[in-house]
This record gives C-alpha cells, structure tokens and sequence, in this order.
C-alpha cells in the first residue's frame, strides 16, 4: 500500500504548527490559573495553573489523533479499502483537526477575556463540523477503523452503506438542533441525549436490515 502523499498533509501540518505556535506565543499572555471547562451556565468548574502540560495538553492530543489516522490504514485488516476512499479519509482527518484548531483557539480567547460571549458561534460551528462530518459518511467504504462500526456493518457491504447514507440525515438534522440552540440558547446538554440515541438508533437499524436486507 503506497503511502499517502497530498496537500491534505501540509494542510494538517500547518494547522498542528499553528496550534503549538499560538500556545507558544500567548503562554505568557495567559493568567495564572486557566479554566479549562464551564458548566452550562458559562461558569467555571474546572481550574488548573498555567504550565506546559496544561497549555499544550490540546495541541498534543491533536498530534498523537493525526499519528494515529495515519497509522490506521497500514494496520487495519481491510487496509485495500482506505485507496477507494482516500480523500474522503484525509477531509475527515483535516476537518478534526480543524476542531480542534477552532476549540484550541476559543480556549485562550476566553481565559484572555473571560467577558468574552462565544457560546452561540461556538455551537454554529459544531453544526458546520457535523454537516462536514455527515456528508462524507456515505462515501466512506468498509473498515474498521473509521465511520459507523457495529458487527452488521462489518459483516455486509450493503448494511453498511444503508447506514451510513442514514447516518448523514441524522448528522444534518443534529446540525440543525445546534442552530436552534444557538439562537434560543436552549438546555445545552440534551444534545449528549441527542448523541446517544442516534447512536443507538443506527445500531438497532443496521440490525434491522441485516435482517431483512434480501
């Protein structure tokens, strides 16, 4: 299997530069003691003082996830599939680590202005991911380290196509939720439920049509 070589890796490579760098440059800039959660209602509950592991925690974890989406076609037993969908698997790597850039760069914009009212676009963008996310769902091919695993998946080609082309309706109208959510600032957390039951839902339908899939 051929390496992968495209602008998709200096793509990611500028963005991993870019979130290393951003903490270097405001690492003096940020106070003593960084929030690094809110509670639903904005407020801090999770405080830790400033050091290297608590500004950079972000940027490595983005480095060892791009490490291991590389790794993940050389190790994956279908590993032949990962050339039929090569752009769509390295747009779905560029679009994570696209988050994190965005959520990396909401964090220290916080803690410099604490004042600073970010929720709203926050949650738009969430939906822009989701709807990214979604829409290459039903082109990715069979493997078992990236889309919707669950053993009728797996097991069929057809059973995982038919889920997954379900799986970016549900990923669009989640998308819309958050829109809603960030216009009427709804309960934030029933979106966790939201999450959940799409997930069991598309487990119960792919068991669905395995079984009548003839």
């Amino acid at each position: 299997m051929k390496m992968f070589k495209s602008k998709f890796h200096r793509i990611q490579l500028v963005m991993l530069l870019g979130m290393f760098t951003l903490g270097r440059y405001f690492y003096d800039r940020l106070p003593e003691m960084i929030t690094m959660r809110r509670n639903i209602d904005g407020v801090a509950d999770r405080l830790e003082r400033k050091s290297l592991i608590s500004v950079f925690t972000l940027p490595a974890l983005a480095l060892v996830l791009v490490v291991i989406m590389k790794l993940a076609p050389f190790l994956d037993p279908r590993k032949e599939k990962y050339q039929q969908f090569f752009t769509v698997y390295e747009s779905v790597q560029t679009i994570l680590l696209w988050f994190l850039l965005y959520f990396y760069i909401v964090i220290i914009a916080k803690n410099l202005n604490p004042n600073l009212n970010i929720f709203s676009f926050f949650l738009f963008w969430i939906w822009i991911l989701m709807m990214l996310f979604g829409n290459y769902l039903p082109k990715i091919r069979r493997n078992y380290f990236t889309g919707i695993k669950t053993p009728r998946t797996l097991n069929n080609e057809t059973v995982w196509n038919k889920t997954h082309r379900l799986g970016w309706i549900c990923f669009f109208w989640f998308g819309i939720s958050l829109v809603i959510n960030s216009y009427f600032l709804v309960f934030p957390l029933w979106h966790m439920g939201i999450i959940l039951l799409i997930t069991f839902f598309l487990t119960f339908y792919s068991y669905f049509i395995s079984k009548h899939k003839d």
